[in-house]
C-alpha cells in the first residue's frame, strides 16, 4: 500500500513551491487543488517537487495535467522537479513528457524562472538581454 500523501506549500521569490511526499493520488487531489488554485493566480510561476514521491496513479497524473492547463490559461510557467524516474517513465510512455517542463531541482527551477524574469523586464526597458549591445 503507498504511503498516505504529503503536501508543502510556500511561495519562494514569487514562485509557487509545492512539495510533494509520499502518495500523488485522488486522497491528496482536492487539498491540492484548493491550494494550488488559489495561490496560482498570485504568483509568476508553479514548481511542483515530486523528490519524496513514491507512487503516482492516474489521479496524480491527472491533476498534474489539470494544474498543467490552469497554468497556462493563467500565462504561467509549470515546472516538474525532482521527479523519480519511475514516474519520468511514466510521463514519457504516455507521452505527458511533451505538456511538462522538467528540471532536476527547485533550485534550477528558481534560476529560471528567475532570469527570464529579468530578461522580461530588460526587454521592456528597452535594453533587451545583452544591456543594450545588441545587433
Amino acid at each position: 500500500m503507498a504511503a498516505k500523501g504529503d503536501l508543502q506549500i510556500e511561495v519562494n521569490r514569487g514562485v509557487l513551491v509545492v512539495r510533494v511526499g509520499g502518495s500523488l493520488d485522488e486522497q491528496i487531489g482536492d487539498r491540492f487543488r484548493l491550494e494550488v488554485d488559489a495561490k496560482l493566480e498570485e504568483t509568476g510561476a508553479v514548481i511542483v517537487d515530486l523528490g519524496r514521491v513514491c507512487y503516482v496513479d492516474s489521479a496524480g497524473l491527472g491533476l498534474l495535467v489539470a494544474t498543467q492547463l490552469l497554468a497556462k490559461r493563467l500565462d504561467k510557467a509549470l515546472f516538474l522537479t525532482d521527479v523519480p524516474e519511475v514516474t519520468r517513465e511514466i510521463l514519457q510512455s504516455s507521452q505527458l513528457s511533451r505538456i511538462f517542463q522538467v528540471r532536476d531541482s527547485v533550485k534550477i527551477a528558481l534560476g529560471e524562472v528567475a532570469d527570464k524574469a529579468g530578461g522580461e523586464t530588460l526587454s521592456r526597458e528597452g535594453l533587451g538581454r545583452h544591456g543594450g549591445n545588441e545587433t
